[in-house]
């Protein structure tokens, strides 16, 4: 029997690529983080313009990061469900093959 890997969702995106996409969200978002809190710290004038775009940045990658975490969730939900409904297949299966090699 032959497998075929489906895509989930409609990014098509595995769950090992949708992990893969959230980590590196998570390092970039820490990295913006850590940049602000540089540029607090530095007593060196910082611009309100270049604040604010460091700001709306924080805010777009932190939402990226929340919907990329949503996305992976349900798509592990959904493969888990698959998982398991394949188990207890495979567990029919095996125990019809056991009544009737029990009759032979």
């Amino acid at each position: 029997m032959v497998w075929s890997q489906k895509t989930i969702g409609e990014s098509g995106k595995t769950t090992k690529e949708l992990e893969k996409i959230i980590a590196k969200m998570k390092k970039v978002l820490d990295r913006t983080l850590a940049d602000n809190e540089e540029l607090r710290s530095t007593p060196a004038v910082v611009s309100q313009e270049q604040l604010n775009r460091l700001r709306s940045e924080k805010a777009a990658l932190q939402a990226e990061l929340e919907k990329a975490q949503e996305t992976a969730a349900s798509t592990v939900a959904e493969e888990r469900q698959k998982s398991e409904a394949q188990t207890a297949r495979l567990s029919r299966e095996y125990e019809k093959l056991r009544k009737e090699l029990e009759k032979v």
